[in-house]
């Protein structure tokens, strides 16, 4: 790995800090005060659900598309060499990608442990995971690549409106939203969901593929890239 591979890799981990932080005090804040409301209100009928991986995944797509306008031409007038930047950012995402599921599954494995031994019943987590089998490392694989496919694609939008502009990268999204729109009327993405429910955790290892395949598909918009915006 060359010098400048490791700044970039530096500066993504210090910038990113500030963010961490804010976010997983937001998360970890809104766990405890529905943990504890959940232990004062045990006896009642109802049922609390809370869910850490919803808002991770939403942070992700959220930072992969402003990585675009924040950092790529911040690196493009310092120097850094297109190919360091397609790299350095590949290992960033797959990183708060894999860190991200871990403390999610650690966190959600204490707090369900301690909800069993308080006997706090009406507390529960919802995970994708309930879909299939519910237990630590399936929750690890599915926050792993849905958040991988989330840094990726959003990226790859932020890339598409930052070389193009508004008007083509406007066309190119609403033409997807209508053709989603249009299976959607024509059943085949019900006859889709069928499809991945029947091929079970191996989707998931699909998705990871996709994801690499889109990223890989973002070297076309960054081999190229300016620091003059479309």
């Amino acid at each position: 790995m060359n010098n400048q591979l490791k700044g970039l890799l530096y500066y993504f981990q210090t910038h990113m800090k500030r963010s961490f932080l804010i976010f997983w005090s937001i998360l970890l804040g809104i766990t405890i005060v529905t943990l504890i409301a959940a232990y004062i209100l045990r006896n009642e009928d109802g049922v609390m659900t809370i869910t850490l991986t919803m808002p991770m995944y939403f942070f992700c797509a959220i930072y992969g598309f402003v990585i675009v306008k924040q950092w790529i031409p911040y690196f493009i007038k310092i120097g850094a060499t297109r190919k360091n930047i397609f790299l350095g950012l590949g290992i960033f995402f797959a990183g708060v990608a894999s860190i991200f599921s871990l403390m999610a599954t650690i966190l959600q494995s204490a707090i369900s442990f301690l909800v069993d031994k308080l006997n706090i019943d009406i507390f529960s987590f919802i995970h994708l995971s309930m879909v299939f089998e519910d237990t630590w490392y399936i929750r690890f694989i599915i926050d792993f690549t849905v958040m991988l496919v989330s840094f990726t694609l959003l990226f790859v939008v932020g890339l598409l409106f930052y070389k193009y502009g508004l008007l083509i990268s406007g066309i190119v999204i609403g033409t997807l939203f209508l053709g989603i729109i249009f299976s959607a009327f024509k059943g085949w993405l019900s006859k889709l969901g069928r499809y991945v429910i029947e091929l079970d955790l191996h989707v998931f290892w699909q998705l990871t593929l996709l994801a690499i395949i889109l990223y890989g598909l973002s070297w076309l918009f960054l081999r190229n890239i300016t620091t003059v915006r479309a």
